[in-house]
């Protein structure tokens, strides 16, 4: 499964996701998958920013984000421990997003 939320037409942000089965790790199916839902966010729906979260030791899903271009969010270090919080989790999660390159820079500052 790979999700899109809050995509509504020229949003200033959405958020990605994915869920794979541990069988079907390794194969490059995430990152496909996120590459077209990346896609038709940006192009289809002009969303401004998309972002994604997963837990810190998640080396995995971290590779899926530098593969497709997204970088740590500022603030990672206190950010980490209030998504930790509002996931009401118990580990650190990290939040990575990426800009709309299509987009002008007037409309990616909004």
């Amino acid at each position: 499964m790979c999700s899109l939320s809050n995509a509504h037409a020229g949003s200033s942000r959405a958020c990605i996701g994915w869920h794979l089965s541990h069988k079907f790790s390794g194969f490059g199916y995430a990152t496909e998958a996120a590459r077209e839902v990346m896609r038709f966010a940006f192009e289809e729906r002009r969303v401004a920013r998309l972002y994604a979260d997963c837990y810190e030791a998640n080396a995995a899903n971290r590779r899926v984000f530098a593969k497709l271009g997204l970088q740590p969010s500022p603030c990672l270090a206190l950010l980490k421990w209030f998504l930790a919080v509002r996931y009401m989790e118990p580990k650190p999660i990290v939040r990575y997003r990426i800009e709309n390159q299509y987009l002008g820079s007037a409309a990616v500052a909004a």
